[in-house]
């Protein structure tokens, strides 16, 4: 089975070095695609990855580097996905990475149960310089958590490619929970799976669009959940952990600023 990696890159040229290690540092021997849509970088991300082309390529993973400007970070994962021949598709933002020898795991999982159309891993939570936060191995799946907030992190997500394209792509016109906008629209036909060990790291510090506009994608997320569900039961849970959520940005406790004052901390101290 042929795994697909859709990577979409803008000015992360301090970052795509070790996203793209991470994905040489699979088992030898798998089906991969990796696919790189850049915008247009003016950091040198162009140099950078040209310097791991036969690497990868000597790999033996089918590789594609699209640098051309485009409509922002979800028309560069479609364009890439409409491109990808694999069967299984997932992607890997530019200062995102892999565990070692996880994707065999992910594949092995897939055939395992031929008719998931979709699943998510675990994950790890890391600052700027990749030193670990926090990590979550997910035991279960509930539709009813995914309703009221986003229980699933995207570089650890993976689906097939045709019930991807029938879901609809990424939307365009969502710059803050269009990952959560996918989960929610493929979660209304299937049930994913989970596999249950880390797969992926997620980098958090204070110039993601997440840290930045906190409140803004906050917002945006319940509208989705308004959008996806109906019930009174399930209202006032959503309504319970916007408020929630309201109170942690306020009060300073939301996760980028938790793990920036562990850095500060990290780095004053050394």
């Amino acid at each position: 089975m042929r795994l697909s990696i859709i990577t979409p890159s803008f000015n992360q040229g301090r970052f795509i070095a070790q996203t793209i290690e991470s994905i040489l540092n699979q088992p030898s021997g798998l089906d991969l695609e990796f696919i790189i849509v850049d915008a247009k970088s003016t950091d040198g991300t162009a140099g950078i990855v040209e310097k791991y082309r036969s690497l990868i390529e000597k790999k033996g993973i089918r590789f594609k580097f699209i640098s051309e400007p485009d409509r922002g970070q979800s028309d560069a994962i479609n364009k890439g996905s409409k491109l990808a021949t694999g069967e299984l598709l997932t992607y890997l933002n530019s200062d995102d990475y892999y565990e070692p020898n996880v994707l065999g795991e992910v594949v092995k999982a897939s055939t395992e149960f031929p008719h998931a159309q979709w699943g998510f891993g675990g994950w790890k939570f890391v600052d700027l310089e990749g030193r670990e936060y926090i990590s979550r191995i997910p035991m279960s799946y509930s539709k009813t958590k995914l309703l009221c907030f986003d229980t699933i992190v995207q570089p650890s997500c993976f689906y097939k490619r045709d019930f991807f394209l029938k879901s609809g792509l990424i939307d365009e016109k969502l710059h803050l929970s269009m990952d959560y906008d996918l989960w929610l629209r493929m979660s209304a036909t299937e049930d994913p799976i989970t596999i249950p060990f880390v797969i992926s790291n997620a980098r958090y510090y204070m110039e993601t669009k997440s840290a930045t506009k906190t409140m803004k994608h906050l917002f945006e997320s319940f509208q989705l959940q308004k959008k996806y569900s109906k019930g009174l039961g399930i209202r006032v849970l959503q309504y319970f952990y916007l408020l929630r959520g309201i109170a942690v940005i306020l009060f300073g406790y939301d996760i980028s600023v938790r793990i920036e004052k562990k850095r500060q901390k990290l780095l004053h101290s050394s």
